[in-house]
């Protein structure tokens, strides 16, 4: 800049001559600046001198060079960056951290708040504690390979995280079956619940009928009993008009008892009927229902047995009795079995079925009509 002002000066300073020499003296003074000049060239000489225009070049050389370098720092800054960014994410997904939106501390703290808690000041510190929990963890070793030496299980080490593993299994095994079990009582509960009503109906229009009349009405019920969730037996009360008042089973005789452990497993069978008739049974089988069976007793059973009312329910009923005294007349089709040898029999034999079968295309019976679909089917007696 000196250089150039210097320069200037002069073409300045010989155009001024120049002007001077042609227009006179008159007009402007010759060389009225000569000293202004003069002694700015002078000036200007010397911080040229001053300036030294070698040292600032060899400066700027200099500048230039350490330029150069900075540049080459700034990408070995940048590599070692982008490594450590490298390291961060991989560190993150190793400690099954989410990625981190950017690599700031804050960033990183906020998926892994561990860091945020500890400076790089606490190094030390966190190595030390490193080397404490691992010969903490030793020791565990030790002596978990001692009990696995008292329990038998070899040199070989217990693999802790398998154990967890079946034992969560075994959890969830056992809490699947309790809740299971919680599932099945509600469903017993819920089902003695709507059963001990329609028992205790089907009783009242059985009782009647076997006992000739003699008692109507009962109740039902059942006493909590440990481990059983729908309770313990039945526990059956009956209305004596005698007494007027209902009466335990266990106070009435024998054979009375023994008629109403029959109406009871009767009116049960019943209840626990499915209500689609497609699915039901089509018979039921009595095999020597009456253990103590006086000829009044009897005769009742018989007529209960090849009542509608059971008929209603069950196709077909069989009736099996040791008593030889019975009636055979009394069952349209009946079955006599001596020393496991039939003496006496009515019912039709295979060829006689099919005949009737391929012959008749709607059965009337002796108790009503039916198409093909319906059947009506008088009970049956078996004396044995």
């Amino acid at each position: 800049m000196l250089k150039e002002s210097q320069e200037s000066l002069s073409e300045y300073y010989r155009q001024l001559a120049k002007y001077s020499g042609s227009v006179g003296s008159w007009v402007i003074p010759p060389n009225p600046f000569a000293e202004a000049l003069q002694s700015l060239h002078a000036r200007c000489e010397r911080e040229i001198q001053e300036a030294n225009e070698s040292a600032i070049l060899q400066e700027l050389d200099d500048l230039k060079k350490q330029e150069v370098a900075s540049l080459a720092k700034i990408d070995l800054c940048k590599n070692e960056i982008e490594q450590a960014h490298e390291r961060i994410a991989k560190t993150l997904a190793q400690r099954n951290r989410p990625p981190a939106k950017a690599y700031r501390l804050t960033d990183i703290s906020a998926v892994w708040p561990l860091l945020g808690e500890y400076l790089p000041e606490n190094r030390t510190q966190l190595e030390e504690q490193i080397a404490a929990v691992e010969l903490e963890l030793h020791q565990y070793e030790l002596k978990e390979l001692e009990s696995s030496t008292r329990l038998e299980a070899g040199k070989e080490k217990i693999d802790l995280e398998q154990a967890r593993k079946r034992m969560q299994q075994q959890e969830r095994s056992y809490q699947t079956k309790e809740r299971g079990g919680l599932l099945i009582n509600a469903t017993v509960e819920r089902l003695m619940h709507r059963m001990i009503p329609r028992i205790e109906y089907y009783m009242q229009q059985l009782l009647p009928l076997l006992t000739r009349g003699r008692y109507h009405d009962v109740t039902l019920s059942t006493e909590p009993e440990e481990g059983v969730t729908s309770g313990g037996a039945f526990q059956l009360n009956v209305w004596e008009q005698a007494a007027a008042e209902y009466i335990p089973q266990s106070a009435l005789s024998g054979g009375t008892a023994d008629q109403f452990s029959l109406i009871l497993r009767l009116a049960f069978a019943i209840a626990a009927l499915p209500r689609e008739l497609s699915t039901a049974p089509g018979f039921i089988l009595l095999d020597e229902p009456l253990s103590l069976a006086s000829q009044d007793r009897m005769q009742a059973l018989i007529d209960l047995v090849t009542s509608h009312l059971l008929s209603e329910h069950f196709e077909q009923a069989f009736f099996i009795s040791h008593n030889s005294a019975l009636d055979l007349a009394m069952f349209k089709y009946h079955l006599y079995i001596e020393n496991g040898i039939v003496m006496e029999s009515n019912l039709l034999t295979e060829t006689a079925m099919q005949q009737a079968l391929s012959s008749i295309s709607t059965v009337v019976g002796t108790n009503g009509h039916c198409s093909t679909n319906e059947s009506v089917v008088e009970p049956q007696v078996m004396p044995l």
